[in-house]
């Protein structure tokens, strides 16, 4: 009875269930069936005419429908008992039985990562409703939209952290960050560039603002550049696997040289190349360069302390082509994100590229690197879908009016290739 009493939730289900139950049953049995219904309307017919009856001949009718009543019944009088009984009886035995076999968390959602966070959300939203300028949580709210992939909501709360406190660090590097992710572009967006610059005037030796700082000289044709910043990052680093990643990309800098990307050069067209072909790249890019992908995992790795780790991942190569019917509602100039997400699990992509609606029909591999959000990957859930959307927005939550094409559930690990075709016009 304690554990019934602990859960509101379950007491309030129980009481509407039960009530309903007791309608269904003792509605019936309230009702006067439709002969005594007539007989009552008779009677109050009959006294409308005593007047105009004699009193001996309205007598007898009064007596011949009352006779008739009494025959019949009322439908209260016999029911009495009966209704008594069921008004007490059912909800007993409904709490008996579930004192018996019954338990109020089997309506609880099961523990799991989506729970965790909208719990999280949750208290975070009611933090910053009371406490509008406290930048902890807005800096908190802001890491958890970047991990869920909303980036353009992550951008508006480090923005919000730096309106309320200009000179707040962890705000200036992961709003840098965020720019980049929403680029979709390995090159570092200007104002990125401007805010790892400041936070390294302040701190030198701020380990993720020199990682994406070197990554924007890389990209930006600066290799010298770059293999300064990351040796001043790997000089700080324990060794270990990340510190064994940072000397790659050393390496593979000094293998560029600095004649080999002069300022101005073409770079890597999306963030979703890779040394495989998936995505086009430009004619020019080096075949030395990092993994755009791989460098995401880096920077959150170097901005946590963690060493990186490398295990056997999924790859799922994805075929995409346009329905016919639906190249009239192009520009030519629109977003195509490719993405895997899970059935049942978080709402953000497991793995995503992003390409241009020119590049149709396209074909590009989902791999374990083509996560934005650390813990959110195709190893971690067996049921995917895969979609492939069109975004007249460039922004990768839905809209109304994109181009949608879907494939699953599917599971990962029996599926190496799927065909998609984007064949739908989202409501």
């Amino acid at each position: 009875m304690s554990e019934f009493l602990a859960s509101p939730l379950f007491m309030l289900s129980s009481v509407v269930l039960i009530i309903a139950a007791l309608a269904f049953l003792l509605l019936p049995l309230l009702r006067r069936n439709p002969v005594q219904r007539d007989l009552e309307r008779r009677k109050r017919a009959l006294e409308h005419l005593r007047d105009e009856l004699e009193p001996a001949d309205f007598r007898k009718r009064m007596a011949d429908i009352e006779q008739r009543l009494l025959q019949g019944g009322s439908g209260s009088g016999p029911h009495r008992g009966l209704i008594g009984s069921m008004l007490v009886g059912l909800p007993a035995a409904a709490v008996a039985l579930y004192l018996w076999v019954g338990a109020p968390d089997g309506i609880k959602p099961a523990p799991g990562q989506m729970t965790e966070v909208a719990e999280l959300m949750g208290d975070l939203a009611q933090t910053l409703k009371s406490e509008p300028d406290n930048v902890e949580t807005w800096n908190r709210w802001g890491m958890v939209q970047k991990q869920l992939q909303q980036l353009p909501a992550a951008e508006a709360a480090f923005r919000r952290v730096l309106f309320i406190d200009p000179e707040n660090v962890l705000a200036r590097v992961e709003l840098a960050e965020t720019l980049l992710f929403s680029s979709g572009r390995p090159s570092l967006p200007d104002a990125g560039q401007a805010l790892l610059e400041s936070v390294l005037r302040d701190d030198p030796g701020h380990q993720k603002a020199l990682w994406l700082a070197g990554l924007g000289a890389y990209y930006g044709g600066q290799p010298g550049r770059a293999i300064a910043l990351w040796t001043r990052l790997s000089a700080d680093l324990p060794d270990g696997g990340l510190k064994q990643q940072v000397e790659d990309q050393i390496a593979q800098a000094r293998g560029m040289g600095p004649s080999s990307l002069p300022p101005g050069h073409p770079v890597v067209a999306t963030a979703a190349s890779e040394q495989n072909n998936d995505a086009p790249v430009s004619s020019g890019a080096s075949s030395a360069a990092p993994n755009p992908a791989s460098t995401r995992e880096s920077a959150a790795s170097a901005g946590n302390g963690l060493a990186a780790t490398e295990s056997p991942a999924p790859a799922i190569e994805v075929r995409v082509e346009l329905a016919p019917a639906l190249r009239s509602n192009l520009v030519g100039n629109e977003t195509l994100f490719i993405f895997a997400r899970a059935v049942a699990g978080p709402a953000a992509p497991l793995a995503i590229k992003r390409l241009s609606v020119a590049d149709l029909p396209a074909t590009v591999v989902l791999r374990e690197s083509d996560s934005m959000a650390p813990g959110l990957s195709l190893s971690r859930f067996p049921n995917i879908d895969i979609v492939a959307r069109i975004s007249a927005s460039g922004n990768a939550i839905a809209a109304a009016g994109d181009l949608q094409g879907q494939r699953g559930p599917l599971q990962v690990a029996e599926t190496s290739r799927v065909e998609i075709e984007i064949d739908s016009v989202i409501e």
